[in-house]
This record gives C-alpha cells, structure tokens and sequence, in this order.
C-alpha cells in the first residue's frame, strides 16, 4: 500500500479504521459554520468525531469563554446534529492521522512514509501544487482534490463562513475556489492554547461570534 492510498482512504477500505468521518449535520444546506481543521489523531480515532481531544478542549474554551470541564468541540457539535441543529459542520482536510497514532505502528506504513506525511502536514508552501518534492505534491494533490469535493457538496449559502484552523487547512483550502465563493477566514490551529494566547485577534473574535449565534 502507498500514502497515496492511504490519505485516500474513505472508511472502507484497508485503511477504515483509521478513517474519522467529517461531522455534518442532518441538512447540509443548512449549514452557516464550517470549520477545517488539519487531520484527527489518537482521541478523534478512538471516538470516530473529529476534535474530540484536547485541542478540541482548548478550542470549546475559547469559543464558550468559559473551561470546557471535559467536554470538547467535537462532542458539542455532535449533539447538536442530534438535537436537529444543521448549522454548524466540522471537517479535517484529511480524514486520516498524519501522524502515526499506535504504537508499534498498525498501519503498515514506514518511518519514510511518515516522514512525507509531517512533510506535507508542516510544508510552508502556499498551496498543495507548491510543494517541492513530488511525492509530497502527489499526496497534496489527493488531499487536496478531497477537500474540495467535501466542501462543493456543502452547498453553503451566502452567508455561510468557512474557517482554515492551523496552517495545514488554510494551504489546502488555498488551493482551490470554492463553487460556492467563500474566501476562508483564517485563524491558528487551536493546540498549544493558540486560541487563547490571542483572544482579541479579529478573526478568532468573529468565529467565536459566529460560533454562538450557530450553536
């Protein structure tokens, strides 16, 4: 198997364990905040929720301004899909650990194989088909055409916001137009308390904003 194949993987196939589905509401027309993030780890595996871990902790406590006693951003937004609430959606750009997350390692892939993973998860190219190397461009370019047909079947309204959490979103959501049109608003990542090492950034403010009227 190559890495190609796994950041392909769609949670059927011999990569599905791994795989943590984006967390969509029952009527994605109805969605007005979507949030990116960079891709799951052990916690999100666990769950099968995205941002279930402590950056997922971190990021609930800057948007309710409050501790988020155990709870995270994940979960929250999961129960409001149960509850009938379409307005708010959670994707990873890739639906797999960039990272190794067992160990020893179940994957099967290499220490080379992760290497191209941290490599395309930290490059500071400005876009996926910027990127030097042409492997990591190759796994770029699935992420990449990934993401984009995630986001195109959103069919977000107008007023809807798109937010590129941490630098690995925000260079793939640069990478294409959304058919929509929305021009993502950028923030950090919210691990390492970047959320709140800069509470008054304007457009952490307006997530935080948006977060609660959608909530």
């Amino acid at each position: 198997m190559t890495v190609e194949e796994y950041v392909s993987e769609d949670g059927h196939g011999p990569y599905g364990m791994w795989h943590v589905r984006d967390l969509l509401p029952p009527v994605v027309a109805d969605i007005r905040l979507v949030l990116v993030f960079e891709s799951p780890y052990v916690d999100e595996v666990a769950a099968g929720i995205p941002v279930v871990g402590h950056a997922g902790q971190l990021a609930l406590d800057y948007l309710l301004s409050s501790k988020a006693n155990g709870r995270s951003l994940g979960r929250v937004v999961a129960a409001q899909h149960a509850a009938g609430n379409s307005r708010i959606a959670i994707l990873n750009t890739c639906n797999v650990p960039l990272a190794s997350v067992s160990d020893p390692d179940e994957t099967g892939l290499d220490g080379d194989d992760w290497k191209l993973l941290e490599s395309v998860r930290t490059s500071d190219a400005q876009t996926a088909m910027t990127m030097v190397r042409p492997e990591a461009k190759a796994v770029g370019r699935v992420l990449m055409t990934s993401l984009e047909r995630r986001v195109n079947n959103l069919y977000l309204a107008p007023d809807a916001t798109l937010v590129a959490s941490g630098v690995c979103a925000r260079r793939f959501l640069r990478s294409f137009k959304p058919t929509s049109g929305h021009v993502p608003l950028t923030v950090p990542h919210p691990s390492r308390r970047q959320w709140q090492n800069d509470p008054n950034s304007p457009h952490l403010r307006e997530v935080r904003t948006l977060f609660r009227k959608y909530l």
